[in-house]
Formats: structure tokens, sequence, C-alpha cells
């Protein structure tokens, strides 16, 4: 519980500090998304993280969209369904999961690690996708939209979490 709180608070000032920061003119993006996204996954010991990299390799998975239903209508990774399309697969046929490595996602990595334990506590292999979207941007990987179209529109919370990589344009409500 302590390690918890310790790693929540050290992402509250991750956070805090780089609002005050002009995201945009970070030269190392992508070593701030590792960081991030390393802390995150110190919270969540008996989730196993899942590199992009090794994601793209495997046939067995069936990754899901935690994100906001907002959120992914302006992105998704390719072939990734929303975590409500994937609950009804669920409560429809459990068995045929079985066999496959259900892989989470999100923003950062802190509601697909969430959402991997919950799935883990239901008797499913799961993973989290490190690094999630933004890291997923980073290496300048396809995104598209809700009709499938290529986009390079990435949805973070503010502007203080504009790491995307400058060919890609993070938006923000």
């Amino acid at each position: 519980m302590k390690n918890h709180l310790l790693s929540l608070f050290i992402c509250f000032l991750i956070f805090t500090f780089s609002s005050c920061l002009d995201p945009g003119a970070a030269k190392n993006k992508a070593e701030i998304i590792k960081g991030m996204s390393t802390t995150i996954a110190k919270s969540y010991p008996d989730v196993p993280m899942l590199t992009i990299e090794d994601y793209q390799t495997r046939k067995d998975t069936i990754l899901v969209d935690v994100r906001s239903p907002a959120e992914i209508k302006m992105s998704r990774i390719p072939n990734a369904i929303p975590r409500s399309e994937f609950e009804e697969l669920f409560h429809k046929d459990k068995e045929a999961l079985k066999d496959k490595l259900i892989v989470t996602y999100c923003t950062i990595g802190k509601r697909g690690s969430e959402y991997a334990k919950e799935v883990i506590s239901k008797g499913l292999r799961a993973a989290n996708l490190q690094e999630a979207i933004l890291g997923w941007s980073q290496r300048q990987l396809p995104l598209v939209d809700s009709k499938d179209n290529p986009t390079k529109k990435v949805f973070v919370v503010s502007e203080a979490w504009n790491l995307v990589p400058d060919n890609y344009e993070a938006v923000w409500e």
C-alpha cells in the first residue's frame, strides 16, 4: 500500500511539474512517457506489461481500448475494440477467450492496468500495453479514427500531457 501511494504521489508530481512547462518544447518526450509508464507499472505488480514491440509480433491477442468513447472516437490503435465490445464478447462466450491474451491500453497506462487487473480476476490472461497510445504515437505507428481512416490526432487530458511527436496532434478539451 505504501509503495502504491508513493507511485501515485510521484505521478502527481510529474504531472504537476510538467503542467508548468511547455510540453511541446520537451525534447525527450519518449523518455518521459517511458518513465511515467514504468512508475504506473510499479503500482500494479500483479499486472503483466507487454511492450509495443512484443504486442506487434503476437497473433493471440485481443486489443482492448479502455479510454472513454470520446477518446476512442478521435483515434485508436488499429484493430482495437472498446471495453464495452470486449465485455459483450466476455458475457457471450468466455470460453472462446481462454486462448487469447487480452491486451489493454489507455493514454499512458493507469486505466489499462486497472482493467487488465479486472480481466485477470475474471480468470483470463491479460496484460497492459506498456506506454499505451502515447508510446504508440512516439513510435510513429498508425492510428485510425472512428471510421477507420488514418489519423494523427491523440486525445490527451490537457496541454501538460502533450507528449505526442511533432507530426501528431494532441487534442484536449
